[in-house]
C-alpha cells in the first residue's frame, strides 16, 4: 500500500509515500459468450463480463495507526476493513437553522447520538457504506453481422457499488458571501429560511445564507453507471467488386461512436462518475467522439 507517512518537521516536510501496510484483494471473474442466431445469412452474439472485487486491509504502518485507523486526505484506512471515504456526518438543522453533525462515538443519557453544531475535524470519521472502489465491475458486448457484410457491434461497461465524495457542490451550494461570484447550484432556492415553515425547513436543500458549508456526508454520492462506451457500424464491399481491379482487392468502410450515453445514480451530480474515483474535484468528464474511415485491402 502506497501511504503518506507523517515525518517530523524538523525534515522540511510534513509526509513522504512510502510503499507500506498490507491488503487483500478477493474475488472472482464470471465471462460468457453466447451465438443466439448462426445461419447463413446471420451471425448474432451476446458476451458478458462480470467481476467482484473486495479488498480489506490487513496492516497498516504503526501499531496506533492500526487500532485507531488512518487518514489520508479523503481517504480512510481501518484495519479489517476495505478503504472507505472520511468525514463528518450531518445530523440535519437546529431550530435556528445552524447545521448540526453528530459526534463520533459519544451518545446521551436516553441512547441517542450526540450532536453539534460547532464543526471541527473531531467529527469526522470513516464513513462505513463508502467504498472508495466498487465492488462490482464489467461490461456487456452485442453483435450481429449480415451476409458477412454488414456488422454491428456495441460494447457496454458498468460500475456498481463505489462512491465519490463531490468537492464541487461545496462551492455551488455553499450559501455565503464569499462564493456569490461562483455558479449556484439550484438547490440554494429551497435554503433554509426564517420566512418558511418548520416543515419546510425540515426539508430544506440548502443551508441558511451565511452559514458557510463544510465537508460532510451530504457531499457523498454513489458513481454507480451504465455507459454506451462504443458503438460500431461497418459495411463491407462485396469482393465481385474488385474482380478485375489490379491492386486494390476488397474495401470496408466503418464508423464508432464512443462514450454516447450513459446512465447514472440519480444521486450523482458531477460531470462524470467514471473519472470520480473517491473525489469529484472539477474533472473534466470523458469525451464523446464520432470516427469514420475506410479501410482498403491491397
Amino acid at each position: 500500500m502506497l501511504m503518506a507517512v507523517p515525518l517530523p518537521y524538523s525534515t522540511g516536510y510534513s509526509s513522504r509515500y512510502e510503499n507500506i501496510g498490507q491488503m487483500t484483494n478477493q474475488g472472482f471473474d464470471f465471462d460468457l459468450t453466447y451465438t443466439f442466431l448462426d445461419t447463413k445469412e446471420w451471425n448474432a452474439f451476446a458476451r458478458t463480463s462480470f467481476s467482484y472485487n473486495w479488498n480489506r486491509v490487513d496492516k497498516l504502518h504503526t501499531s496506533q495507526a492500526e487500532k485507531e485507523g488512518w487518514q489520508n486526505g479523503v481517504f480512510a484506512y481501518v484495519k479489517g476493513k476495505p478503504t472507505l471515504l472520511y468525514s463528518a456526518q450531518f445530523a440535519g438543522y437546529d431550530k435556528e437553522g445552524k447545521q448540526t453533525w453528530y459526534v463520533p462515538n459519544e451518545f446521551n443519557e436516553d441512547g441517542s447520538r450526540k450532536v453539534t453544531n460547532k464543526y471541527s475535524t473531531r467529527l469526522e470519521a470513516p464513513i462505513d457504506y463508502a467504498l472508495v472502489d466498487a465492488p462490482f465491475f464489467g461490461g456487456l458486448t452485442l453483435g450481429a453481422t449480415w451476409r458477412n457484410q454488414i456488422s454491428l457491434t456495441l460494447d457496454f461497461t458498468f460500475r456498481a457499488g463505489a462512491y465519490a465524495l463531490n468537492n464541487d457542490r461545496f462551492f455551488y451550494e455553499n450559501n455565503v458571501t464569499t462564493f456569490l461570484l461562483t455558479a449556484r447550484s439550484k438547490s440554494l432556492l429551497h435554503a433554509w429560511n426564517t420566512d418558511l415553515s418548520e416543515e419546510e425547513n425540515a426539508n430544506a436543500t440548502g443551508d441558511k445564507f451565511g452559514d458557510a458549508r463544510q465537508f460532510d456526508d451530504r457531499l457523498i454520492e454513489k458513481t454507480d453507471f451504465f455507459r454506451l462506451k462504443n458503438l460500431t457500424l461497418s459495411y463491407t464491399f462485396p469482393k465481385s467488386l474488385f474482380d478485375n481491379a489490379k491492386v486494390i482487392s476488397g474495401a470496408k468502410v466503418f464508423f464508432t461512436g464512443r462514450n454516447l450515453f450513459t446512465l447514472m445514480n440519480k444521486s450523482f451530480n458531477g460531470f462524470d462518475p467514471e473519472s470520480a474515483y473517491g473525489v469529484a474535484l472539477n474533472r473534466f468528464p470523458t469525451t464523446k467522439q464520432f470516427v469514420g474511415g475506410i479501410q482498403l485491402t491491397f
